[in-house]
């Protein structure tokens, strides 16, 4: 039993620790800063509240990391693995809302109970890129959220719009699909 760890996830840890990082030429997350930024802020605050256990935190997982992290930091990194895996479950919630609204919105309760609402949500969860990605520092959890929020939007702005009106205006959208475009790539940013 354990967690699957891809390779990038010492060095997304890393970039969280020291977000400095990002300010440097040849750094490999340098097109990541949203998520590296995100993930620093919400691990100072864990590494600040665990604060009176970090010696004993250090001691206990220090042979975790094979000597990757030095043992008197591995409160430090451990604080910022909790903050990436907590924006994981953030990333998962927020695809959960979504996928609720857009099913609600296609089908309603009324037509076919919670239990197909709730089964379909089952398969958003265990699907490959949640099983393998939620328990480690990465961002394809992105990819379940992105195309959700798309959807949502395009159901809840433009497709009402084209339904009321059957004349909408060029420039409102152009700047909604340049919107979906840049949440679609948030992780590039």
């Amino acid at each position: 039993m354990g967690f699957s760890m891809n390779c990038d996830a010492i060095e997304y840890m890393g970039g969280s620790v020291a977000p400095g990082y990002l300010f440097n030429d040849k750094y490999s997350r340098q097109s990541r800063p949203l998520y590296l930024l995100s993930g620093s802020l919400i691990g100072y605050a864990i590494y600040f509240i665990s604060s009176p256990f970090h010696s004993s935190i250090n001691k206990w997982a220090g042979s975790w990391f094979d000597n990757q992290i030095p043992e008197e930091q591995v409160s430090l990194y451990l604080s910022h693995y909790a903050g990436l895996i907590f924006l994981n479950l953030l990333i998962l919630v927020f695809s959960l809302l979504f996928f609720e609204k857009i099913i609600n919105r296609f089908t309603g309760s009324w037509k076919n109970g919670n239990w197909f609402k709730y089964s379909l949500m089952l398969l958003l969860i265990s699907n490959h890129i949640t099983k393998t990605f939620f328990w480690m520092p990465h961002q394809q959890m992105f990819n379940t959220l992105l195309p959700l929020l798309c959807i949502w939007l395009f159901i809840k702005y433009i497709a009402v719009d084209v339904i009321k009106n059957n004349s909408l205006l060029v420039s409102y959208l152009a700047l909604c699909y340049f919107f979906m475009g840049a949440f679609c790539s948030y992780y590039l940013f």
